[in-house]
């Protein structure tokens, strides 16, 4: 957001929204690392990304390689996603849903499949967005057209996880069965 607002108040000056948005991240990782005590790795990778494109864009003084962030983070968390389900005993997505709900090993292996897909085309819309459009477009897409896929994406996966939930007696949503155990 704070690249979005830099943005806008310069007069779309994509330099000093960089210089935000790189401040920002280390604002941000000081901030995770001294409530938390831990930084999550999604939070690490995105921000050695925007430091790494942040300084080059910067440095080379070229935007498009500042836009190319958007798809090279969600291209690696494809490949993190989909190397999860074929290299490890759990998928990203079942390590980090557990928790919540109790599926089948086929169920959490479409999950994952579907957030690998996710991250794609968003990683080839964002392309699609910074080749073919403005600037002012791309920054717009950034905060909003991203918003938007993702929630329309959330839809999708609620959709077919209650649609799961039904037809599978073993899905299990683990807050409910402790809440039906304590009644």
């Amino acid at each position: 957001i704070i690249f979005f607002i830099l943005f806008k108040l310069t007069g779309n000056d994509i330099y000093t929204a960089t210089y935000g948005l790189m401040i920002s991240s280390v604002v941000q990782i000081i901030l995770l690392k001294w409530l938390y005590k831990k930084i999550e790795f999604i939070y690490k990778l995105s921000f050695v990304l925007i430091i790494l494109f942040g300084a080059v864009t910067i440095i080379f003084h070229d935007p498009k390689l500042l836009q190319w962030k958007i798809t090279v983070l969600n291209w690696l968390l494809a490949v993190l996603f989909l190397g999860s389900q074929y290299l490890t005993k759990q998928s990203l997505i079942e390590r980090m849903m557990s928790h919540q709900i109790k599926l089948p090993k086929s169920i959490w292996s479409r999950l994952n499949i579907m957030w690998s897909l996710y991250f794609i085309v968003v990683g080839a819309v964002n392309l699609y967005v910074m080749d073919n459009y403005s600037m002012e477009d791309w920054v717009n897409f950034k905060l909003f057209g991203m918003f938007a896929l993702t929630i329309v994406f959330v839809i999708i996966q609620t959709i077919y996880l209650v649609k799961v939930m039904k037809n599978h007696p073993n899905a299990v949503q683990v807050n409910n069965a402790k809440n039906n155990k304590n009644n």
